[in-house]
């Protein structure tokens, strides 16, 4: 049997085995690296890796079938930052950052058909970048962070079909100060918006922030933000440590806020696991949460409690996340689901 075909059958088999002990999970293919995905409709968007050039090809995948990458979609050096949602006209649209190399990055559309990407007209900044784009009928949100400017990244929504000459509103984002600090509050100057997902009115915001004196790598916090209103509010918040404790895969439903809480170091900062899904009631304000066995690298609910995942499960090499050097463990797309959440 090949090496990768043996990888391969026992990546399958180690997600059998971990369905069995709580959610049924349903292998779908193995992937060389993490990759972000979302999904709407059933339908994910991901990143697959052209094994001949290294490139990543945006793809999309339905039901258990595998990623099928977007004919005409130019392929990228890195895995894309991109968004599924309904479009204007309920067709389904794909909202992704063209990276010319890091940290230059602008906004284009496609369709399911793929064939075609076109740049959003207005979102580009002269002198900045953006990144974390999500769609909602002909609302776009995005984040953009300025060049040569010592601030935080900005958060704004416009219409998706709009002219340039119509101007994108600017949201309540990053929090202009924090004071988990020892030594008082201070202005945050740092901020970054990793992951945005919107759905009708209601915008869930992924931020993150050094902190000089609490934590090793800083931050994380979950917020909530009307968009109409421009109000924002926090559900959540973590500080990375020694356990590397942040927030993966902001999603909304009709009624929640489904997000994974991951720990690649020390799993005591998850209550003694690599992953926990959580799951926040929009109105009731009432969490709920679901140990996961393996890492997750990837994740976007498909509903209240089924989800697509990038795992990394632990092989003897190590996992695709963190390996022995001169190997290379794959990670894994599967279907999870039906969860099974109790009251944190």
């Amino acid at each position: 049997m090949r090496p990768l075909l043996i990888l391969t059958t026992a990546l399958l088999a180690a997600a059998v085995l971990a369905g069995a002990a709580g959610a049924a999970v349903t292998p779908i293919a193995p992937l060389p690296g993490p990759t972000p995905v979302r999904a709407w409709a059933g339908i994910a968007v991901l990143s697959v890796q052209d094994p001949a050039t290294g490139r990543y090809r945006l793809a999309t995948q339905r039901g258990t079938g595998q990623p099928q990458p977007l004919a005409g979609i130019a392929p990228a050096a890195q895995p894309f930052d991109a968004d599924i949602g309904p479009g204007p006209g309920g067709d389904a649209v794909i909202v992704l950052a063209r990276c010319t190399s890091p940290g230059h990055c602008h906004l284009s559309r496609t369709t399911l058909a793929g064939g075609a990407e076109t740049p959003i007209s207005g979102s580009a900044a002269t002198a900045g970048w953006e990144s974390a784009p999500s769609v909602w009928g002909n609302r776009l949100v995005f984040a953009r962070h300025y060049d040569g400017v010592h601030a935080s990244q900005r958060l704004y929504m416009r219409p998706l079909t709009a002219p340039r000459s119509v101007a994108s509103v600017r949201l309540p984002g990053v929090p202009a100060r924090e004071c988990e600090e020892i030594s008082g509050c201070r202005t945050i100057t740092d901020g970054t918006l990793p992951e945005l997902e919107l759905r009708g009115r209601t915008l869930a915001v992924n931020v993150h922030y050094d902190l000089q004196t609490v934590g090793i790598c800083g931050e994380s916090e979950l917020r909530l933000v009307n968009v109409l209103r421009r109000t924002t509010r926090r559900i959540a918040s973590a500080v990375c440590g020694l356990s590397g404790a942040s927030f993966l895969g902001v999603s909304l439903t009709s009624t929640h806020l489904l997000y994974a809480r991951i720990c690649p170091g020390d799993p005591g900062g998850c209550q003694n696991h690599p992953t926990i899904v959580n799951r926040y009631g929009v109105r009731d304000r009432r969490t709920e949460q679901s140990p996961g066995a393996d890492l997750v690298t990837g994740f976007a609910a498909l509903d209240d409690d089924e989800a697509v995942e990038v795992t990394a499960p632990q092989t003897h090499d190590g996992v695709c996340t963190n390996a022995i050097e001169g190997t290379s463990p794959a990670c894994l797309l599967v279907r999870t689901g039906p969860l099974t959440f109790r009251a944190s």
